[in-house]
Formats: C-alpha cells, sequence, structure tokens
C-alpha cells in the first residue's frame, strides 16, 4: 500500500510532510495509524486509540480495525472505554493488578465483572451497574 493511499483513506492526506510534533493529537493518531497501514503489519497495538478524537475520525478507524481482523490481523487494543471494547472486540481482558476475567464480550462485560475491575462507582450507559448482567 502506498503511503499516500493511507493518508487519503484516514483523511489526512493534506498533511503529508508534516513533522507528527506539529499535528494535533487526533491528527497525529490518523497518521500513527496511517504508518500501521503502510507497513501492512499482522499486529497492531493501540493504546486508548479513540481518546480526544472526533466522531468521524473515530469512525474511521474502526472500520479500518474492523476490516484488519476480517483480514485475519491481530488487533491489540487497551481501553477504558467499557462500550467500545463490548461492541467492538472479540475477546475482552479485564485487569485489575490481575486477571480479573477474559473471553468473548458477552460473558466478560457483566456488572460483577466491570465492578470488580473498576469498583463499584463503575457506569453502564451513565447508571450505576447493578448485579445483574
Amino acid at each position: 500500500l502506498l503511503v499516500a493511499d493511507a493518508l487519503q483513506e484516514l483523511g489526512i492526506a493534506e498533511l503529508a510532510g508534516r513533522r507528527l510534533s506539529e499535528l494535533s493529537g487526533g491528527q497525529r493518531q490518523r497518521a500513527l495509524v496511517a504508518q500501521a497501514v503502510v507497513q501492512e503489519a499482522d499486529l497492531l497495538l493501540l493504546d486508548e486509540p479513540f481518546t480526544g478524537l472526533d466522531r468521524p475520525t473515530e469512525t474511521a478507524i474502526r472500520s479500518l480495525l474492523r476490516r484488519w481482523r476480517e483480514e485475519g490481523r491481530t488487533v491489540l487494543v487497551a481501553t477504558h472505554d467499557l462500550e467500545s471494547a463490548a461492541r467492538d472486540h472479540d475477546l475482552v481482558l479485564a485487569l485489575n493488578g490481575r486477571v480479573v476475567a477474559f473471553g468473548d464480550a458477552a460473558t466478560t462485560c457483566t456488572d460483577a465483572v466491570l465492578r470488580e475491575t473498576f469498583g463499584e462507582g463503575v457506569l453502564r450507559g451513565g447508571v450505576p451497574a447493578t448485579g445483574g448482567h
């Protein structure tokens, strides 16, 4: 894949030639993902990849990651965005100084696991988590 194609796909073609230090946080995030696209990496490690992004940028990157997953590439995302973890990822690993739970999102993103991972004050959909699923 050509650099120009990756920049175009992520909506940052006009930023070609600029230094990463000159870019906003969202632009920098897109540039780093574009770099991974060009390298055609089989494994992508992302730490809070959607923090501070506008909705169109987030949507573009989520779409790209979904396509990568469909192509058989591995995408590992560290996030505190519980909805994203449950919606967008095949497997979820919940940590709190140790492994709290690991498995598919449906069995891992339960209220009990969320409370054990994040504490009693965790919110689900803006409402405190309860004892059920």
